[in-house]
């Protein structure tokens, strides 16, 4: 090691000292809980023009970019009082500042003044390229008060654990129809990493790995120590070797274990880990040290689960290259679907107050589906004034609808503590914004669910339009179900995505996107059996405006991929059961069987 690298490693587990001292006590009040009202943002805020997601691209068939796990206080909305869901009549809109946890683009400053809330960077690739994000953990633990874990601190036993009073008239075990409290590890949110939602890729090491728990970085005099240019000389040199043995071929994994990784950036680690757990156990001596876990791991063959500061995310999203499917036998078996896909922080307890503080974002990979509709619509770009060197696609709305907040709902309490079933929704970090059209003009929306509860019903769009729906969670539809989804209500549930072909009215005017916010699809079905009517909530408007243009809808779906399409009769082996699907009304408990009738009794 050189002496370097040995300062740099003390420097940073002297920050880690200084921080986790300042933590120690946890007596600091959560600064999560609202404080002096502030005016709220006007409704109507521009989608297109002012709320333009920060994009990280690849180039060359690498996606290469720094990706932060931060915090800031920013403007958040608050129903007054409480309401039972989304949208619910006898309640106002208040703002306050909050500190929010949420992913950016770079190691951007925070700003100035009070921002506003905004999904995570949008990642566009394409199949077949490779992933190489740095992953920085910069939050301020200081922000959070009790936001180490409490298994570690020694007091209780972690994740899922219920305090439910058992009802006698039902089953007992565990989950209960009683109260419940916190899962531990709800104490835990400033822990991160990163889960692809849609991506055909490696569940280990550097690739969507949802057991990875990157601690925030160490701070001297309030900055952080572990950023970019800290861990640039060996994430860069990981970054070239994962290159080299990823493009090998679609059936090549690595890094495999631990020893593949940079030998300098690995003493970083266990040096870091190492004086967090002696500040910890310092103060706590009952507690779950992190280094020994990781070092027992290392033994066994297994991926290491606790990090400090960064991680660098490598792998590759595999392209299908036979023209017909089955393959040969030895060959990718499927590639990854292009499609819209989208990510958020899975750090197991406290994925809710996550994605509600913002930790997700909309990961778009494109391929023949996106060229094929491109190659429809590139020639009404320039009658829409659009930028002809882009894609059509490439400038049509994204839509990740989130419902934003800083307090989570206990996961059965019938009390107080339980508040509503979630804020209302926000569409790029706003509520209800305005996308701007043409008369007759088609846009293409990619509508991502990322709210940690509840689901947005359509029931239709709004009267003058129409819509076609090209795809769902990332596949897309074969043409004989595009030609038959001509303006069908859409479920969209919580991590749902819809790609959407919208067509205006021939005539200008202002209209409102409606939705419902049930949690499950049973309130839809059975809508007397909600305890509260559905509220219709208007998630966001459209202005229709300008000089009509002619646009049809996409004539013909894209192609599908051949390792997608239906599978033949001769292709069935062994003898053929039908599956019966049947729901009950929610009456206590709710119920979904499957076969019911065939089973004895």
């Amino acid at each position: 090691m050189t002496e370097h690298h040995a300062r740099r490693i003390w420097l940073v587990a002297r920050g880690l000292a200084a921080c986790v001292l300042a933590m120690a006590a946890l007596v600091l009040p959560s600064l999560a809980h609202a404080q002096a009202t502030v005016p709220c943002e006007p409704t109507g805020v521009n989608l297109q023009k002012d709320v333009r997601i920060p994009e990280i691209d690849s180039v060359g068939g690498v996606l290469r970019g720094t990706f932060v796990l931060t915090d800031a206080q920013q403007r958040l909305t608050f129903r007054q009082p409480p309401g039972d869901q989304p949208g619910q009549a006898g309640t106002t809109i208040t703002c306050a500042p909050q500190y929010l946890r949420f992913f950016q683009k770079g190691e951007t400053p925070a700003p100035k003044n009070l921002g506003n809330p905004m999904p995570g960077p949008t990642l566009r690739a394409r199949v077949g390229d490779i992933i190489e994000l740095t992953f920085l953990n910069q939050v301020d633990p200081g922000n959070f008060g009790n936001s180490v874990d409490m298994a570690e601190k020694g007091q209780g036993t972690g994740c899922d654990t219920s305090s439910a009073i058992q009802n006698a008239k039902l089953p007992a075990g565990y989950p209960a129809w009683a109260s419940d409290t916190f899962p531990n590890c709800f104490h835990g949110s400033s822990t991160g990493n990163i889960h692809f939602h849609g991506t055909h890729t490696n569940p280990n090491s550097t690739a969507d790995d949802v057991f990875l728990q990157i601690r925030p970085s160490p701070r001297v005099n309030g900055k952080p120590t572990v950023t970019a240019a800290s861990v640039a000389p060996e994430f860069n040199q990981f970054f070239k070797d994962c290159e080299a043995k990823l493009k090998a071929g679609p059936l090549v994994e690595w890094p495999k274990t631990w020893a593949d990784m940079p030998k300098t950036w690995v003493a970083t680690q266990e040096a870091l880990l190492k004086a967090y757990d002696a500040n910890l156990l310092k103060y706590y001596p009952n507690a779950q040290a992190l280094w020994p876990v990781d070092e027992q791991q290392i033994k066994d063959g297994i991926w290491p689960e606790y990090y400090i500061g960064a991680f660098p995310y490598c792998f590759q999203v595999p392209k299908y290259t036979d023209a017909t499917y089955p393959p040969p036998s030895n060959a990718l078996q499927m590639g990854q679907a292009p499609g819209t896909q989208w990510y958020h922080a899975h750090k197991h307890g406290s994925t809710t107050i996550n994605v509600n503080n913002g930790m997700s974002g909309v990961f778009i990979i494109e391929g023949d589906y996106d060229d094929k509709i491109n190659a429809f619509y590139d020639q009404y770009r320039t009658a829409l004034g659009m930028d002809t060197k882009v894609s059509w696609t490439r400038q049509e709305p994204i839509m990740l609808v989130n419902q934003l907040g800083v307090t989570p709902n206990m996961e059965r309490s019938n009390g107080p503590a339980r508040t509503d079933k979630g804020p209302n929704f926000s569409v790029n970090g706003r509520l209800e914004p305005m996308v701007a059209m043409r008369p007759g003009e088609v846009q293409m929306w990619r509508i991502v669910n990322s709210s940690p509860r509840s689901a947005i019903w359509l029931p239709a769009p709004p009267a003058g339009f129409n819509w076609k729906q090209l795809a769902q969670d990332g596949v897309q539809f074969a043409d004989v179900n595009y030609q038959n989804s001509k303006n069908p209500s859409l479920f969209i549930a919580a991590g749902n995505r819809v790609d959407l072909l919208v067509q205006a009215p021939m005539t200008a005017q202002t209209a409102n996107v409606v939705v419902q916010p049930p949690v499950s699809k049973s309130e839809v079905v059975f809508p007397t059996g909600s305890a509260t009517p559905l509220s219709q909530v208007t998630l966001m408007s459209i202005k229709v405006s300008g000089t009509p243009v002619q646009m049809p809808f996409m004539t013909k779906a894209p192609p599908f991929p051949p390792f997608l399409t239906d599978i033949k009769d001769s292709e069935v082996k062994g003898p053929v059961r039908d599956l019966v699907f049947d729901s009950k009304p929610p009456t206590t408990p709710e119920q979904h069987t499957i076969n019911v009738s065939a089973q004895p009794g």
